[in-house]
């Protein structure tokens, strides 16, 4: 990138700069032009599809993590139930 001489303050800067670093001098009109001629953004909000899962969380497509969890808590209740009745079962 070939360096220029800005013409106020003599310091070297970019041949592409639309200012000069230095004092602020506009350097080439097209330049500046091309850096406000930005194209507009869509003003339309961006709409996001969301699923929600077997369990009622948020983010998973066909609810695989949840029903793991529901698995999961369904087990350990079964378990729990299994102990509760064995114990009562003992005491008599």
């Amino acid at each position: 990138m070939p360096m220029i001489q800005c013409p106020d303050c003599k310091r070297e800067i970019s041949d592409a700069a639309a200012t000069c670093i230095g004092c602020g001098r506009p350097m080439k009109p097209a330049a500046a032009a091309t850096v406000a001629s930005e194209p507009p953004r869509s003003s339309r909000p961006v709409q996001i599809e969301e699923r929600v899962g077997l369990m009622g969380k948020r983010g998973t497509a066909f609810g695989a993590a949840n029903f793991g969890c529901a698995a999961l808590m369904i087990g350990v209740v079964a378990l729990v139930v299994i102990m509760f009745v064995m114990n009562a079962t003992m005491n008599h």
